[in-house]
């Protein structure tokens, strides 16, 4: 199933397999906050490199059930030491998610694209004429960084770009 990409440009810093997958879950389930700081680097090569032009860095938002839960944004651990990096403005309050819809982790690609529609608003004209940067820490469907996307774009924003840790390629896929 293919969907429109909504992103301007989208990168990742690694393929989500292997030793990536445990640095991935380090971060996500063990408190793992450090490696934002560790792979700021790594990041800012990536937008760098890409000459993104950026003039805010927006965390993917977490459901308020998921914060509760871990205690911190992973995307966020990543999105703050990568803004200081570059210093670009750090805005994890343009963007919100509205819900607490299930995990995407279970979802196939058609039940991620009908999960996470309409899960995120941006509340004011904070966005408009702006060119800004998503992070998340893996992007499998890309569904939600899509949306992410979307939404900016339909208040205004200028560009969306989409930056992730990690990403799934087709067949390494594992729910």
């Amino acid at each position: 199933m293919r969907h429109p990409c909504f992103s301007t440009k989208q990168r990742a810093y690694a393929r989500y397999k292997l030793g990536i997958k445990q640095v991935i879950h380090h971060l996500k389930f063990q408190n793992g906050i450090e490696l934002g700081y560790h792979f700021r680097k790594n990041l800012a090569e990536i937008v760098i490199n890409e000459g993104w032009v950026i003039d805010a860095i927006v965390p993917v938002p977490q459901s308020s059930q998921r914060r509760k839960e871990r205690g911190y944004n992973q995307a966020a651990m990543l999105a703050w030491p990568l803004s200081h990096m570059l210093n670009i403005e750090y805005r994890p309050q343009y963007l919100t998610r509205v819900g607490d819809k299930s995990t995407q982790v279970q979802q196939d690609a058609f039940g991620r694209l009908s999960n996470i529609t309409g899960s995120f608003k941006v509340f004011d004209d904070s966005l408009m004429g702006q060119s800004i940067l998503i992070v998340d820490d893996v992007i499998t469907t890309g569904s939600t960084m899509n949306e992410c996307a979307r939404v900016c774009l339909d208040v205004g924003a200028k560009n969306v770009f989409g930056l992730t840790f990690a990403r799934s390629i087709l067949g390494d896929i594992v729910a």
